[in-house]
């Protein structure tokens, strides 16, 4: 295990210090000075989106392995992340439908508006302190 691990952080440090290379070479030849700082801010955003990509991967990789290594901790994983992927759906399925809000519900159920503004009546307490601008 630590044996794979030293082998993936050294093809990482060699991947970063060949887009170093690159990104050093490049940068001179492009002429203008506003290129070249804009090329040296999109190589260090790639390269930032690259070590998060990568990171991310390990860390799953690594993840994986120690729990498939432990059956009683598999399932108890499977049956987290299938629960996590329910939520997900559900959340999604109910946030797409309106994301933008264009539909007016108040105006398609009036009644219960009207019951919303009787309990928001009924609920109300005047203050002076913080006074509550609200009118039928």
């Amino acid at each position: 295990m630590e044996k794979s691990i030293k082998r993936i952080t050294n093809i990482i440090l060699i991947a970063l210090t060949l887009l170093a290379v690159i990104a050093s070479i490049i940068i001179p030849f492009t002429g203008e000075e506003s290129a070249s700082r804009e090329l040296t801010m999109n190589m260090g955003a790639i390269g930032m989106y690259i070590l998060a990509i990568i990171a991310i991967m390990l860390i799953v990789v690594f993840a994986v392995t120690q729990v498939a290594s432990n059956k009683k901790q598999l399932f108890r994983t499977l049956l987290l992340l299938a629960g996590v992927a329910v939520i997900v759906l559900i959340s999604y399925f109910l946030a797409s439908s309106d994301l933008n809000e264009k539909t007016n519900v108040a105006a398609e159920h009036p009644e219960k508006v009207a019951e919303m503004e009787k309990l928001l009546d009924q609920a109300h307490t005047k203050s002076d302190i913080f006074p509550f601008r609200y009118s039928n």
